[in-house]
């Protein structure tokens, strides 16, 4: 059964059913932080439905603090929750949730920040669920949602009651927001064509505020393909925060992964920042990195190439001179050599051996009795002396790497 939902309410709706009655049901909703909007919003429409089905309902504020939304979570079930409800302060950090949801035997459900990385919830504990949209995908599907799920025309209808546009109006802004070139002569060429299409008089106030917007993004589209030609496109169908962008917006897609979504979205405020009277602009921008990662690991098979980041292992004769051997991998760390030291004294095959295991290439041989240092290549089985002053490891076995299969 698929455990990603869009619906909040599910959650509540989910509790209840799970007893016979809503009688005695308590809820405990642990928010990140009330001092966000879009979570008192959550907050406020969880209060009302359990009070609506017969449900008590308490709810405590982390105050983006991991070890005080623990503590919280730990008083609630203490209190005797039947279901408990997270706005994790920390998606990556939410096993210690899980496993006292799971010694008291309730419900938990994950809300807004998903903790989890699996596309088909596999990776989800029994249980435990996760209520939420993909926030990379929301935007843009906001947009889309609109057009799709009620039509163009129906669009065209919201323009002209609830904007004040007229019929022919509507039907232009629609036109125009299909819009796209690849650079400014041709976004220039199409936007002249349907104001001629639409009877717009170049001299007319509405065609001039129309070409300023449209000179500028012909100009920024032209400057990117002079770096890299055919990476950039003008798209008017793209639509964010208008109430908090003053200028060019973009989103970012990876060529032949369409859907994976946008991966890197942003645009220019005018209003960023200000000292008294003083404005300063600027452009920002979000990079999905954790779909980016999840995608690299699930879909695309990267992986490093051996399990231990270390070059080489500093094995250990005796535990009376750890000691030295702790020296020895000091002083190649010193030189920025990764460097990695024997758990235990072992016979030396079994250290190799765990070199081996671990994919670290080289084994590091204290001297003794006088005798200098020497390392082995445990790949090639060469073994030769070495200064931990000078000693440098092969480049192809230097540094552990990320690959692709």
């Amino acid at each position: 059964m698929k455990k990603s939902v869009v619906l909040f309410v599910v959650l509540l709706a989910l509790a209840i059913a799970c007893t016979a009655s809503a009688d005695g049901f308590k809820v405990g909703y642990a928010c990140n932080n009330f001092n966000d909007t879009f979570q008192t919003v959550i907050e406020k429409y969880a209060r009302e439905y359990a009070e609506a089905n017969g449900v008590e309902y308490v709810y405590a504020d982390g105050h983006e603090d991991e070890l005080k939304q623990q503590d919280q979570i730990k008083a609630m079930i203490e209190d005797g929750v039947n279901a408990l409800v997270v706005v994790a302060v920390n998606p990556m950090g939410v096993d210690p949730i899980i496993d006292m949801a799971a010694e008291a035997g309730i419900p938990l459900v994950f809300v807004n920040r998903n903790p989890f990385s699996a596309d088909d919830g596999s990776d989800i504990p029994d249980g435990v669920y996760y209520v939420g949209s993909n926030e990379i995908d929301a935007g843009m599907f906001q947009a889309q949602y609109v057009v799709d799920k009620i039509g163009a025309d129906e669009v065209a209808k919201l323009l002209v009651e609830t904007c004040g546009a007229t019929d022919a109006q509507a039907r232009a802004c629609l036109e125009l927001a299909e819009l796209t070139a690849a650079n400014g002569a041709e976004l220039a060429e199409k936007f002249d064509a349907l104001a001629a299409k639409h009877g717009i008089p170049t001299d007319s106030e509405a065609y001039a505020l129309a070409h300023e917007g449209l000179s500028t993004l012909g100009m920024i589209v032209d400057q990117a393909a002079a770096i890299r030609p055919g990476s950039v496109i003008a798209d008017l169908k793209i639509a964010r925060g208008l109430d908090y962008y003053t200028g060019s917006v973009y989103e970012t897609f990876l060529d032949g992964v369409a859907s994976l979504g946008s991966i890197c979205s942003g645009g220019r405020y005018d209003n960023l920042a200000s000292q008294g009277n003083r404005k300063y602009p600027g452009v920002g921008l979000s990079i999905g990195l954790s779909r980016l990662v999840s995608y690299m690991l699930h879909t695309a098979g990267a992986h490093a190439n051996r399990v231990s980041p270390a070059s080489v292992l500093v094995a250990v004769w005796n535990e009376s001179e750890r000691a030295e051997s702790n020296a020895i991998a000091n002083a190649l760390r010193a030189r920025g050599i990764a460097a990695d030291v024997a758990p235990t004294a072992a016979k030396l095959g079994k250290q190799i051996k765990y070199a081996d295991k671990l994919g670290i290439p080289y084994v590091w041989f204290p001297g003794q009795e006088g005798a200098g240092d020497e390392v082995k290549n445990i790949v090639s089985g060469e073994q030769n002396p070495a200064d931990r002053t000078s000693w440098e490891p092969d480049t192809v076995n230097a540094r552990q790497t990320v690959v692709i299969d």
